[in-house]
């Protein structure tokens, strides 16, 4: 943290950030406090909470906000834990469908208390069995954290933080069942059966739940996720989506798979190439039709389950099965 007060590093180093009045206990008035953050030295995180400008131009959206939680905490004039969509970035699940500009929380005694810009408080009880640590910030424990999201976010962002939670083990169905009978009652948790129908530890991308739950919003059945394609017992690839009775398989096409795939010394276009063949080998091997769908294809549902259903029903006639068993 070049610049910044031997004393204010160590705060920040504890803390995430540090406050006004340990920049006036470090020596600094209102006037030095104006400079610093005009030369760009420091960079205000929150009204009153600051860190070093270096650090916050190194920082993406999520790491905001967990600065802004951070700032929030110290400020806290008495205990409270985060939840919704805070505890879910603590936890580390991805942001898709998230609003960041807001630090979620709840207080320990279930007041609202008062009204700040940034900052949407949350009136409910918080045991403490349903809380987590991360970096020193009290949170909701993650089977609630998902149930939260249910509750203000709806199904589909809900399904995808639900299905890392379980890919990663951060969670198991059981406690995922037992967050949903707890928050039974609370308003837009109907959906929580659904929800809990989806969710599955094989699911591994956001791009692959959203594609989980068009296939339930357009009536498909039948899909395998991570479905293992073998030809005379070699592994030939595993594919996103399978439906065997169809000899269909449905890839999602994202930005994640070709930055995780990358091998050393590889470009993007060298996986996409990689993939590519992955894809051709199963065809050839299994006679299979390959439907991929990218981000685009989600944002238009409608038109995306009906090239995904005629393909189903193509492959249903070249294989005899009677049209109708499934869909």
């Amino acid at each position: 943290m070049p610049g910044l007060h031997p004393a204010l590093q160590l705060i920040t180093l504890d803390h995430g950030v540090f406050l006004r009045r340990d920049a006036v206990a470090a020596g600094y008035d209102d006037n030095g406090i104006a400079r610093e953050l005009r030369s760009g030295r420091w960079q205000r995180v929150r009204h009153g909470a600051y860190v070093a400008g270096s650090v916050w131009d190194a920082t993406d959206d999520r790491e905001r906000h967990v600065l802004a939680a951070c700032a929030v905490r110290r400020a806290a004039r008495t205990r409270v834990a985060f939840s919704h969509t805070t505890s879910v970035v603590l936890h580390g699940a991805p942001d898709w469908g998230l609003d960041l500009d807001e630090v979620h929380l709840a207080r320990e005694d279930a007041r609202s208390g008062r009204a700040e810009a940034g900052v949407r408080r949350h009136r409910v009880v918080v045991e403490e069995g349903e809380l987590a640590v991360t970096r020193g910030l009290p949170h909701t424990a993650p089977a609630r954290a998902v149930l939260e999201m249910l509750s203000t976010a709806g199904v589909e962002v809900a399904l995808c933080i639900a299905d890392d939670f379980l890919h990663r083990k951060v969670v198991t169905p059981d406690e995922l069942t037992a967050a949903a009978q707890v928050a039974r009652h609370w308003p837009g948790t109907l959906a929580a059966p659904v929800l809990l129908s989806l969710a599955d530890p094989r699911v591994e991308t956001v791009g692959e739940s959203r594609t989980t739950y068009l296939f339930h919003c357009n009536g498909i059945r039948g899909a395998v996720p991570q479905y293992e394609v073998r030809e005379d017992g070699r592994l030939l690839g595993r594919v996103d989506f399978a439906f065997p009775d169809a000899g269909v398989f449905v890839e999602f096409d994202g930005q994640v798979k070709y930055t995780t795939l990358l091998q050393p010394g590889e470009m993007a276009a060298d996986v996409i190439r990689r993939e590519k063949r992955r894809q051709e080998r199963i065809a050839a091997a299994t006679g299979w039709e390959c439907i991929r769908i990218t981000w685009a294809d989600l944002a238009d549902p409608t038109a995306t389950a009906a090239r995904i259903r005629a393909a189903l029903e193509r492959g249903r006639l070249r294989r005899g099965v009677r049209l109708g068993s499934a869909s």
